[in-house]
C-alpha cells in the first residue's frame, strides 16, 4: 500500500483500536436504511454487492441473512475488518470476501473490474474533501461498476455536520453527488434521514441510489 494509504489506513485503525464499535459515531445496530437501497435495485441474490469502506458495519451479516450470495468487503482498515469478521459466526464470515485495500489507489479490488452489480458507500465519501481523493475515488467506481449496475452513497446531507472522527467532511443532496457521478448514472431514488449516534446526538444523512446506464 503507498504512503497516501498508508496514512488513511493508521487513522482508521486507530479509531477502531478500541475495539467498542458500538459506540463509534456512526454504528448502527441495523442498517434498514442501506437494506431499503439494495432491494430498491432488484440485484438478484447472486449479483456481486461490494461495500466499501465496510468498516465494522452489521450490514453483512444483513445481506447474508437475506440470501445474498457474494458479498465483498473491503475497507483501508484490516482492523476494523478484522472486528467485523469476528463479530460474525465462522461459517457466516467464510462466506464473504474480505479485502483491506486502498480504494483511491485499489490494487486487490482491480480484479472486480465491470462486475459490481452494487457499489454501497455508507459514510466514506463524504470523506473526500480533496478534489484529487474524489476523482481517485470516482476513477475506482467507475471501473469497477458494470453497465446497468447500482450506484447506493449515503453522506451527510447539506445540514449535516461538518466534522465526524477527527476529520472534515464534504457534504451533499443527492444533485451534487448526481453531478460527481456524471451523466452515465441515473438517479432512482433518494431520501434525507437522521441518524442517531449511539451518544444519542442527530446527524442528517441523504442517501441515493443510481442506475449506471446499460450501454
Amino acid at each position: 500500500m503507498n504512503q497516501f494509504g498508508e496514512d488513511r489506513q493508521a487513522h482508521w485503525d486507530a479509531v477502531y483500536e478500541p475495539g467498542d464499535v458500538e459506540h463509534l459515531g456512526w454504528y448502527e445496530d441495523s442498517p434498514e436504511q442501506s437494506i431499503e437501497m439494495i432491494k430498491w435495485t432488484r440485484a438478484p441474490r447472486d449479483a456481486l454487492i461490494l461495500d466499501v469502506g465496510s468498516g465494522a458495519s452489521t450490514l453483512i451479516p444483513n445481506l447474508l441473512s437475506l440470501g445474498y450470495e457474494e458479498i465483498v468487503a473491503t475497507d483501508v482498515s484490516a482492523r476494523a475488518l478484522a472486528e467485523a469478521r469476528g463479530r460474525m459466526p465462522a461459517a457466516d464470515s467464510e462466506r464473504v470476501t474480505w479485502v483491506v485495500d486502498d480504494v483511491l489507489r485499489p490494487d486487490s479490488l482491480a480484479r472486480l473490474a465491470r462486475r459490481v452489480h452494487v457499489w454501497h458507500d455508507r459514510a466514506m465519501f463524504h470523506f473526500l474533501i480533496d478534489d484529487r481523493e474524489r476523482d481517485l475515488y470516482l476513477d475506482t467506481l467507475h471501473r469497477l461498476v458494470r453497465p446497468g449496475g447500482h450506484v447506493i452513497i449515503a453522506a451527510f446531507s447539506l445540514d449535516g455536520v461538518d466534522r465526524c472522527s477527527g476529520l472534515p467532511v464534504r457534504r451533499y443532496s443527492e444533485v451534487l453527488i448526481g453531478d460527481a457521478l456524471g451523466p452515465e448514472y441515473r438517479l432512482v431514488h433518494s431520501f434525507g434521514y437522521k441518524y442517531r449516534t449511539p451518544s444519542g446526538e442527530q446527524r442528517p444523512y441523504v442517501y441515493t441510489l443510481f442506475c449506471r446506464d446499460a450501454g
